[in-house]
């Protein structure tokens, strides 16, 4: 089960990522659809308002508060929502290269790259 900081990192994570070539339809359906099945609604739109407070600055504000929020959680937690942000880029049908630069820089804020990539690379 999921603690609200842990659901509130991980629809952050998608969106940040997913922000990159601007939110597609797609995107926001897998937001909406991950923000159901952890009941995390609020939390949905606390993150896009916190993302459309200044697109620009999205992504270093992004790994600022996740350094902050997930300094305390086990690695393991970090990989899995890494890893489940991964799948769903997978999802819409591809990743792009700046996506997984993206994923590859914030697993290395939370000083997990190695697990993460490793991860990638087996599945």
């Amino acid at each position: 089960m999921m603690g609200l900081s842990d659901k509130k990192a991980l629809l952050l994570l998608k969106a940040i990522v997913f922000l990159h070539h601007d939110f597609t339809e797609d995107e926001m359906q897998l937001l909406n659809e991950t923000a159901e099945l952890h009941n995390a609604k609020d939390d949905l739109k606390w993150v896009i308002n916190f993302v459309n407070e200044d697109t620009y600055t999205a992504y270093e504000r992004t790994r600022l508060y996740l350094k902050k929020s997930l300094e305390n959680e086990v690695s393991s937690q970090k990989v899995k929502c890494l890893f489940e942000v991964w799948q769903s880029t997978n999802q819409k049908g591809h990743i792009t290269e700046m996506e997984a630069m993206s994923m590859i820089r914030l697993s290395r804020d939370l000083n997990v790259e190695r697990d993460f990539i490793q991860l990638v690379r087996n599945k």
